[in-house]
């Protein structure tokens, strides 16, 4: 048995029909040339041989008595693939837009946590006779690095798999049957009581780093006291404004992605001096803003964006989450795109600033006995009775930046064409915007719920067409620039 983290319990207790806590990709594949055989069973088998390769594939969840303490995971020592891999097919003709729909209803629906918290769809008829794969995992077991571990087990870096060792004989642990519920409670506050330990070990480092952090990027997020109002109700003020993707969400999704070729970021990136990740959130908040303006939506202010930050030290491979949020300013309220580039290129320089100092001695374990009351009451809470419209907010959306693979990847010979990403969404964050690195190109995720944000399609788009006019401010820029280097003085 292995304890969850405060931290990767989180995603469970905050779970609900609203607000699913799952992860997943978007795969459009190229099978084989003449491919005739029979794919599913093809990638069932495939799997089979790997599920040892990564915990999350054959590891389920024991819960606590009462939910006293933290889930623990078990080994599933039988895992039916039957379940976790299936066919999926797509009316005739198969079209993107079918596509789309499809990821959204799979984004709606959670994982059964009767079992490993994993699935893989494979959908049959896209575009006539094509394939695509959608890889669905919770939250409480992989964040954007760990989830490295699971894309090394499944996939290939060439058409023909490779030979992968057998599992190693582990010695059968008890049963969830056989755990008895006051071993499962005595394990719980046993491991409670080492957390605490360890907290109060390391707290005058881990106070000096939050106050760090707080020092360097607590400016980054002006706060406005006092009391505002807003279609008639009363709002608590804070430095984040309100948007329509700042709401209280159905069960429903809808999902769009594109794929933007890496080299156009990186140039703008380098004419500039600037990071990749520097770009993505400048045509993001372009996007964003053009969005906004056309529905008449746009605040005065900037839009507030979360980034997930890995705290993962070098080597640290295990599947849980370690990972920081830092508040970015999108600065949604400039109209000039370099503008906002370089105020984005400011704030994340202050932002790195801060993590340097303070990566390592961040907790993401804390001795909290009940915090599952807790988290589950508070989510009902704000979906019941809209408490997200009306509560300060810590930011309008979350943007996540995840580098996947360099060289193209292969499941059972046939090539991932695109890493297409899809966040989970909480109460009050209506939106959220992921980008994956892969094989050359920018792969965007946009997920939103149809009440927040009802044209994702037309969020990506944007994206797109954002990368394109930044790139061209950036060329004038850099021919403006080398004029002015070579003129006569």
């Amino acid at each position: 048995m292995k304890q969850l983290t405060v931290l990767d319990a989180m995603f469970l207790h905050l779970e609900t029909a609203e607000t699913p806590m799952h992860l997943a990709s978007v795969h459009p594949l190229r099978m084989p040339r003449g491919y005739r055989g029979d794919f599913v069973a093809e990638v069932r088998t495939h799997v089979a041989k790997r599920l040892h390769l990564a915990p999350i594939l054959h590891r389920k969840l024991l819960l606590a008595p009462l939910d006293l303490t933290a889930p623990m995971w078990v080994e599933d020592e039988s895992v039916d693939l039957e379940h976790h891999v299936r066919r999926v097919g797509l009316r005739r003709p198969g079209s993107m837009n079918q596509l789309r729909a499809l990821v959204g209803r799979v984004q709606s629906a959670p994982l059964d946590r009767a079992r490993p918290l994993w699935e893989l769809i494979l959908v049959e008829g896209f575009q006539g006779r094509g394939w695509v794969a959608i890889l669905k995992v919770h939250h409480a077991g992989i964040d954007g690095q760990s989830g490295q571990v699971l894309i090394e087990a499944l996939m290939d870096i060439s058409p023909r798999p490779r030979e992968v060792p057998p599992p190693r004989r582990r010695r059968r642990g008890p049963a969830i049957g056989e755990a008895s519920a006051a071993g499962r409670i005595a394990r719980g506050l046993a491991h409670a009581a080492t957390q605490a330990g360890q907290l109060v070990s390391h707290a005058p480092q881990f106070l000096r780093n939050a106050a760090n952090a707080s020092g360097v990027m607590g400016p980054l997020v002006p706060r406005i006291p006092g009391w505002t109002k807003r279609g008639g109700h009363g709002e608590i003020g804070s430095g984040v404004p309100r948007t329509p993707f700042n709401t209280t969400l159905t069960r429903e999704r809808v999902w769009a992605g594109r794929s933007i070729p890496l080299v156009k970021v990186r140039r703008i990136a380098r004419v500039r001096d600037c990071t990749v990740n520097d770009v993505i959130l400048t045509v993001c908040g372009m996007a964003l803003r053009a969005y906004l303006l056309k529905g008449r939506a746009l605040p005065d202010r900037s839009l507030i964006a979360l980034m997930p930050v890995s705290t993962r030290q070098r080597g640290d491979v295990e599947m849980s989450n370690r990972v920081l949020i830092a508040p970015v300013r999108l600065h949604t309220d400039a109209a000039d795109p370099l503008q906002q580039l370089r105020d984005i290129c400011a704030d994340t320089a202050l932002i790195k600033q801060a993590l340097v100092r303070s990566r390592g001695g961040t907790a993401t374990d804390l001795p909290i006995i009940g915090l599952s009351w807790l988290a589950r009451g508070l989510v009902r809470l704000l979906g019941r009775f809209n408490l997200a419209e009306v509560l300060p907010l810590m930011g309008n959306l979350v943007i996540t930046n995840v580098m996947t693979s360099t060289v193209p990847l292969y499941l059972c010979g046939a090539r991932l064409m695109s890493y297409l990403p899809a966040l989970v969404l909480m109460h009050g964050q209506g939106l959220g915007i992921a980008v994956h690195t892969y094989a050359g190109s920018i792969d965007v995720g946009v997920i939103g719920c149809p009440r927040a944000a009802p044209d994702v399609e037309k969020i990506a788009i944007l994206i797109g067409e954002a990368v394109d006019q930044l790139g061209r401010g950036a060329s004038g820029y850099a021919r403006k620039s080398a004029r002015t280097i070579e003129a006569p003085r």
